[in-house]
Order: C-alpha cells, then structure tokens, then sequence
C-alpha cells in the first residue's frame, strides 16, 4: 500500500509587499504632533512652587508663573467677556501597590474682567478683588501665588510627599457661544488652550516647624501685588 501526501506551496519565501516610506513618515509626525500637545503646555508655565509650615497644620504654598495671553483672548476680555482661572493643588502619598493616597487638596477660582467705565481690570476671588491699569499688571499678579493655605492637617515629619500644582482657563464658564468655539478642533480650539498642566515636586514635612519667610517667589513682575496675598486684597460689599 502507497501513502500519499499533498504538497503544499511555501509561502514563507514570498516578498513582503513594499513598504510606503510617505505613510510611515506620515504616521510619524501626526503622533509626534499628539504627543507634543499632551506635553506642551499652551501659554502657562509654572516657574517655581514651595511649600512652606506655619504651624503643625496650617501650610501654605507660594508660586510664581508665566501667563501669556493671545490676541483672541485680550479682544475677548476687552469686549467685556470675563475669564475663570482654576488653581488646582494636590498632596500625594506614593504607593508602589496602589494609585497614590490623596493627603490634601485645594483648589481656587480667579475672575479676570474688564471695566470699560474705569478702563481698568479686576481680578476678583470669592468677595475680593484688586483691580489693575493693564493686562500685563493683571496677568503678573494673576501668575504669583503667595501664602495660599493648601493643607490644614498634621503631616507625618520627615515624610516624603507628592505635591503639584496647575493653573488652567477653564473654559467650561464661557459663554455659550464660546464654549462651542473652544470645542472644535486646529487653531479656533488652540486659541483657547491655556494650561500649565501638572507641575509636580517633592515635598518633605519638617520635622520641626520653622517661622516661614515673608518673601514671596521669584517673578518677573515689578511693584504688582499677587491676587492670592489676602493681605493685599481689597473686600467687596454687595452691589
């Protein structure tokens, strides 16, 4: 008896097909463009943080950044349209086995407006505000953050904690009409895209509290008291 087996054709010595060197470029340069835009911050940078302790459960965190502004933005807070800014703190405990312990977090909402009656802008917080004979001023205070209380709880001395910061234009109180304009995507959106992202740092609770320095950070301001120094801000009354 003759066994028989069918022979089938190998496939393995056939060529790849070719490559198109215009696509791989192509694909190349669109997720380097993605990537850039997630770790590119538009017009905010934070240039320094620190966190310093009052007192066993009062800490107080001090920054200074950069804020510029495009022309679509200072046409819109010219014509009257104000702007929210969010700053946004978080302190973290790294953990190796799980997402990180929040240990404290604070968050701030600043209004920039302008008034065409005293050709002046405001920045106002809650029931405060100051107000300003420019942009530029506004922004240079808008950028410095001084002796805001972040943390009101007792800190493990000596421990090593995960704080970070971002300041952002939070889009989502604009106008209607603007948050439509703000959705679409290339340059109409871009225009709208102001955030520092994540700023992250190591901090170490002391071991013993130490009276903090009254000096604020460094800036590239002159004479402008910062929006977040209560002590410099005026109260509003009910109008």
């Amino acid at each position: 008896m003759v066994f028989t087996m069918r022979c089938c054709k190998n496939t393995t010595d056939k060529p790849l097909p070719p490559r198109h060197p215009g696509c791989v470029r192509f694909v190349l340069i669109f997720l380097a463009a993605i990537l850039c835009g997630m770790v590119r911050a538009e017009g905010i940078e934070i240039l320094n943080s620190r966190i310093e302790a009052e007192s066993e459960r009062v800490y107080l965190l001090s920054a200074a950044a950069k804020i510029d502004f495009n022309p679509r933005l200072e046409d819109v807070v010219k014509t009257g349209i104000p702007l929210f800014f969010t700053l946004e703190f978080a302190l973290e405990r790294p953990r190796w086995y799980w997402s990180d312990q929040t240990v404290a977090k604070a968050s701030q909402t600043v209004r920039l407006s302008y008034h065409a009656l005293t050709r002046q802008y405001r920045l106002t917080t809650g029931s405060l505000h100051q107000t300003f004979p420019d942009l530029d001023s506004a922004l240079r205070a808008l950028a410095r953050i001084h002796r805001w209380q972040v943390v009101d709880k007792r800190l493990k001395p000596g421990e090593t904690l995960n704080a970070s910061l971002r300041i952002r234009l939070d889009t989502s109180q604009l106008p209607r009409l603007f948050q439509v304009s703000a959705s679409f995507t290339g340059s109409a959106r871009n225009d709208w895209i102001l955030d520092s992202g994540r700023h992250v740092w190591k901090y170490t609770a002391p071991d013993a509290i130490v009276a903090p320095s009254s000096v604020a950070p460094e800036s590239d301001g002159e004479g402008e008291a910062d929006m977040h120094d209560m002590s410099d801000t005026t109260e509003e009354g009910e109008s």
